[in-house]
């Protein structure tokens, strides 16, 4: 499965850093409204990130919760427009340089892993530690953001990573999977053509 994500990104992504980001808009679940993603919010970060940044987005979530105006934003690239499942979707989070997003299940794959991640808008309702405090397993580069999303607080948390963020060790791995043969353009089964 990181050899299909890696060949994702390499159709789709490069020569920008993949940045994979789970957006949440699901209104049919009771609670939903207070823990789905604020899409206008991540529509002006990504608007703002576009030419500053060379990062591509790649939204990950249910195809329901797909908002149209994402495909209108140069630097985001849907991943349910390539019929991905979620296994793939996870795939492409833990193959990517960065995760952002909500707290839900798809960020656990960041979570348990050493990838950087912003995870916002967490609810103590949901969660056994104390408001404010981070997994005592967390890298420096692994942030729990306890406040709901604002374009100020994405933009400023984000920029933070991304001076943290090693993306030429992130390239370079990839680069050597290409240049040893071991990823080539591997087609999902899932993907129509």
């Amino acid at each position: 499965m990181q050899d299909w994500a890696q060949s994702f990104f390499l159709r789709t992504v490069l020569p920008d850093i993949p940045i994979t980001v789970q957006l949440r808009n699901n209104a049919a679940m009771k609670h939903g409204l207070r823990r789905n993603s604020r899409l206008e919010t991540w529509l002006q970060f990504f608007r703002y990130c576009a030419g500053r940044f060379p990062v591509k987005f790649v939204v990950i979530c249910a195809w329901t919760e797909v908002d149209p105006r994402l495909r209108e934003c140069p630097n985001v690239v849907v991943a349910k427009d390539s019929h991905t499942s979620l296994e793939q979707d996870l795939a492409l989070i833990q193959s990517s340089a960065l995760f952002m997003g909500g707290s839900s299940g798809p960020a656990l794959m960041a979570v348990f892993s050493k990838l950087p991640y912003l995870i916002f808008n967490v609810h103590t309702s949901y969660e056994s530690r104390l408001r404010g405090t981070q997994h005592v397993f967390a890298t420096s580069q692994q942030k729990l953001v306890w406040e709901p999303e604002t374009a100020e607080l994405l933009i400023r948390e984000f920029t933070t990573s991304m001076e943290q963020l090693d993306t030429s060790a992130w390239l370079d791995n990839c680069t050597d999977r290409l240049l040893n043969g071991s990823l080539e353009t591997i087609q999902s089964p899932f993907t129509l053509r």
